[in-house]
């Protein structure tokens, strides 16, 4: 169930007022300002969910974020359905004028500046409520501190160095960029203090169990740390979260994916969406409408807009019999709708019906999805527990984590390390395991937009596009350009400061 539905509809009462600099600059007392807001523990909280509701824009998760990190990899293949700008992301001919490069820019800049006003605005000496007490106060500033991070590191990945705006911006700013050290500095920064004073997952009752956790933050600096590639640094908090026994994988994998099993012992973070509010207000930019959808469900939908398909290299990555190519897509025949109906294909071999909620309708027409995105969940915290093990001691410490994820109740597959499965992956070596590491990250975890950081951290990214039949010039893809809209508005950032290629 949803558990965020009825705070994110105080919310967008609320977010207007809490993120829009106009206002927060007015000097007349009787509406609110930066002088009168953050009063209140209903005002300290109406704009932390303003910080999570930026997650379900449609610059995000709604529709342009999944949509680009899937098919900037090799996961995925487009229909003839597939058009305009988003072909141009899945053929890698975008530029800096593409209006999907300028959504996550413009988005995740967007719950930067509502992460800031929470920061700097929630604190003892601005509140006059007696309800809201010091320790609610430092856990709501640690939650838009992991929400920075988030956003601040989704920049990093996509754009290397940005702007780095830790403090509320009023009006136009223009800022030139950092350099991706320091941006990733200040994300490690964020989600060490954050870490710090979030509770465990466990210590949340059942109406907020969607917030931010401690393990949400380190499993998140866990992942940061991958990708810059200090094993050790990140190996650190893994242990930390394994040695919480907060989490566990699911028996089932499917779990993972539908609406009745989120929020579960698997999940560490997730974006949290329903499509109880109908899609009335999905087109909104920030977060604001009365919609907590997703286009997930449209796009991918193969009764529906059916825009993307399943890569080819992606679907050969599945061993014969492993029950996860069954529930990551629909093949000819297959039943769907609780059983009755039979999917039938034509001109493609496999469908997704991952996060597509046909197994229990039949998605005829519009069908704004409202399951929740995982973002950070138990199997990718031991598959990267594998890899830093690996890294730092060789594969047999790796062995028994990347086996959890084979023994998986519903997965049960043949363990790595056994005759049958050293004819196909030995792992006698480093490089040996890290090659089943890559292999078990992504019939593991496809379709789940970690796929482009691990290729490019991996360095294998020009490899992978190229083998699904695209083009992929190196360096270049490994980043985005900054947007055309940010060379023009921002007096600090000129076409010399564009990333190399653009």
């Amino acid at each position: 169930m949803n558990k965020l539905i009825t705070i994110i509809l105080l919310a967008v009462l609320m977010i207007p007022v809490a993120c829009n600099d106009d206002i927060l600059t007015q000097d007349n007392p009787t509406e609110l300002s930066q002088d009168t807001f953050f009063k209140t523990q209903q005002q300290a909280n109406s704009a932390l969910y303003g910080v999570y509701a930026g997650l379900q824009g449609r610059d995000m998760y709604a529709r342009q974020f999944f949509y680009t990190l899937d098919m900037t990899t090799d996961e995925m293949d487009g229909t003839g359905n597939l058009q305009g700008e988003l072909r141009q992301m899945l053929e890698f001919t975008f530029d800096a004028s593409t209006g999907g490069v300028a959504a996550m820019w413009r988005g995740c800049f967007r719950g930067i500046q509502r992460a800031n006003n929470v920061i700097a605005n929630v604190t003892v000496e601005n509140t006059e409520d007696p309800q809201l007490k010091e320790a609610e106060i430092n856990r709501i500033v640690a939650e838009a501190k992991f929400l920075r991070a988030w956003y601040y590191f989704q920049l990093g990945k996509l754009y290397g160095g940005v702007p780095l705006l830790t403090v509320p911006a009023e009006g136009t700013v223009s800022a030139a960029r950092s350099s991706a050290d320091e941006v990733f500095a200040q994300i490690i920064k964020d989600l060490t203090e954050a870490q710090a004073a979030l509770p465990l997952k466990s210590e949340y009752d059942a109406d907020n169990i969607w917030r931010a956790s401690k393990g949400a933050a380190q499993g998140l600096l866990a992942r940061v740390q991958m990708f810059r590639k200090d094993y050790g640094a990140a190996n650190t908090e893994l242990d930390k979260i394994i040695g919480s026994a907060e989490y566990s994988l699911t028996d089932r994998y499917r779990d993972n994916f539908e609406d009745e099993t989120e929020n579960n012992s698997e999940s560490l973070f997730e974006i949290q969406l329903t499509n109880a509010l109908g899609g009335g207000g999905i087109w909104g930019l920030d977060g604001q409408g009365l919609s907590e959808g997703t286009f997930r469900g449209i796009e991918y939908g193969f009764k529906n807009f059916f825009n993307i398909i399943p890569s080819a290299p992606l679907l050969a990555e599945y061993e014969v019999d492993d029950p996860r190519f069954k529930d990551n897509f629909y093949s000819e025949g297959d039943l769907f709708n609780n059983g009755a109906d039979t999917v039938h294909l034509s001109g493609v071999t496999q469908v997704w019906s991952k996060y597509q909620r046909y197994y229990k309708t039949n998605n005829d027409g519009f069908d704004y999805s409202g399951i929740n995105f995982r973002v950070l969940r138990y199997a990718d915290i031991l598959l990267m527990k594998a890899e830093c093990e690996n890294e730092l001691s060789g594969p047999a410490a790796a062995l028994p984590f990347i086996n959890q994820i084979r023994n998986r109740a519903s997965v049960a597959m043949p363990e790595y390390g056994t005759p049958e499965m050293d004819a196909l992956y030995p792992v006698g070596t480093a490089a040996e395991m890290l090659k089943a590491i890559q292999h078990e990250r992504v019939v593991e975890l496809c379709g789940e937009q970690v796929r482009r950081g691990d290729l490019i951290r991996w360095g294998i990214a020009k490899e992978k596009v190229e083998a699904a039949g695209r083009n992929y010039t190196s360096p270049k893809h490994d980043l985005f350009p900054i947007p055309l809209d940010e060379l023009d508005a921002n007096d600090l950032i000129s076409q010399d400061d564009q990333n190399p290629g653009y």
